[in-house]
């Protein structure tokens, strides 16, 4: 079994070119497929499953059953029977289901449990190459667990497009996208790691290299500009001693005037040079791109309320049994961070949408409040924002800002130039979540409350580090949903709500 691409090529019909001349083999092995968001993993995803097609070279996949898990999908509007009808029903990635009744109607999932479906439809396909685009966002530590042991039992091919470093230690090999392209290693995760860093540093050292030989051009330069000038000068002390005629002196002038101009053009060529080397170094350098946006200003009192819920629990119109098995009790003033914690299924988007007075259907007891205060909601299907406008047009409705001030903004969102006018459906999951983060932090007025729904999903190492120190300076109220609990860690919360 093998896909092969050759002098394969994409580009977007605006002109944004995400892929040229790739040749390369995907065989019977274990893939993880990393890089930073933007650098077109899932497009390579859609290319090689047909949804797109190259606009040069081809992609050769002869014989080959491909099943494509996608970041994300709407919830279908049918019971879990129905939707795993077309999957072999002795496939052992029915265990992924666990407890999930199959009478279950999917809109009525979580985001992990609608996860395990979708992925124990993909899996009991029965696919000799499988795609899977973050098989692991929004699950718990259970649903990861029997993810990695399906995978590890696999017997044909898989692509894996994941920040998840436990899933991604599964690999043989590493194909990376970077702005330099793709590149294939091919010895494993631990591997790539280290080749990578050894890769790194060598083009670092030739980075280092070169600008410490144009600094040396620079001075050398100087030296021989300066020693001509200082023959000249001597030149000039020895003709006025000689007595010599001014057509005499006039010429000699003229000649140390061509040979300090002979001087400069030798010397500036090779700082040059050396400046050109030095850039290439650099281009060669792989740099992963990293936001870098400031906070907005927040005023938020100790005394002000942002959220409080008193005896407060919730039942689903088609459920005999409240969601939670204890009433909630808790009152939060002031700047708290509050992390919200609890198994796939244990109700945690549920009491956002409820904060937001999104989740209508159902019977609420008790009183849940949320104070009279600027928030923002970033949900783990980014629903506040316009899918089919830009990134710069759903920014602008939400801000007050003039358009200048704005894409400067978005350009530390990593949004710059034409990428401003790319809508929101075409973008990554990672880019995504970056539109959204502007789109709120950029509002007018500044929120005084964030609440986060699975921020982390689909975001790249580096950029989760950032996310954790952004949120960090943040001075309104947090309120966070995750599975990631380094990233729960890293955010100094100071309250818990535990849902069961």
């Amino acid at each position: 079994m093998s896909i092969i691409f050759k002098g394969t090529g994409f580009q977007w019909p605006q002109g944004q070119v995400v892929f040229e001349n790739l040749n390369f083999t995907l065989q019977k092995n274990i893939y993880g497929f990393v890089g930073p968001n933007g650098m077109g993993k899932t497009t390579l995803s859609r290319l090689i499953c047909g949804e797109l097609e190259p606009t040069s070279g081809s992609i050769q996949a002869e014989n080959e059953s491909i099943a494509y898990f996608k970041q994300s999908e709407v919830r279908a509007e049918m019971p879990i029977a129905e939707y795993l009808s077309d999957v072999l029903a002795e496939s052992e990635a029915m265990v992924l289901l666990g407890d999930l009744g199959l009478e279950e109607i999917c809109t009525s999932l979580s985001g992990g449990e609608w996860t395990r479906v979708r992925l124990s439809k993909v899996l009991g396909l029965n696919p000799t190459f499988l795609i899977l685009d973050e098989p692991s966002n929004h699950l718990d530590r259970h649903g990861r667990m029997a993810v990695k042991e399906f995978l590890k039992a696999f017997q044909g091919g898989i692509l894996l497009i994941s920040h998840d470093r436990e899933l991604l230690q599964l690999s043989h090999k590493v194909l990376e996208a970077s702005e330099q392209g793709l590149s294939l290693y091919g010895d494993g995760w631990l591997s790539y790691i280290q080749e990578r860093e050894n890769e790194r540093q060598r083009l670092q050292n030739n980075l280092d290299l070169a600008k410490r030989k144009r600094q040396e051009n620079i001075k050398e330069r100087q030296k021989k500009i300066d020693r001509q000038e200082k023959r000249r000068r001597q030149g000039q002390k020895n003709i006025f001693k000689m007595g010599l005629p001014k057509i005499l002196i006039g010429a000699r002038k003229r000649r140390a005037q061509v040979t300090l101009g002979k001087i400069d053009k030798s010397t500036t060529e090779d700082v040059n040079r050396a400046v050109a080397e030095a850039w290439d170094a650099y281009q060669h350098l792989k740099i992963d791109p990293i936001m870098y946006a400031r906070l907005p200003k927040v005023d938020l009192a100790d005394s002000k309320m942002v959220l409080e819920a008193e005896n407060f629990n919730f039942r689903f119109s088609e459920s005999q049994k409240n969601l939670w098995k204890e009433n909630l009790n808790f009152h939060f003033r002031g700047s708290v961070r509050v992390g919200i914690r609890g198994l796939n299924g244990s109700g945690k988007s549920t009491l956002l949408n409820l904060c937001r007075g999104l989740q209508q259907g159902g019977l609420r007891a008790g009183k849940l409040n949320l104070g009279s205060i600027s928030n923002v909601f970033i949900d783990q299907e980014y629903s506040q924002m316009r899918i089919n406008e830009s990134v710069l047009e759903n920014v602008r409705w939400n801000s007050n800002l003039e358009v200048s001030e704005l894409r400067n903004h978005l350009a530390m969102f990593l949004f710059k130039g034409d990428k401003v006018h790319q809508n929101f459906v075409e973008l990554s999951g990672g880019e995504r979540l970056r539109a959204a983060l502007a789109h709120g932090l950029l509002s007018t007025p500044p929120a005084q409350a964030l609440f986060l729904d699975e921020p982390t999903n689909n975001l790249d190492m580096d950029n989760i580090e950032f996310i954790e120190d952004l949120l960090r300076q943040y001075k309104g109220s947090l309120f966070v949903v995750s599975h990631d609990e380094k990233f729960l860690e890293n955010l100094n919360l100071s309250k818990e709500i535990f849902l069961s």
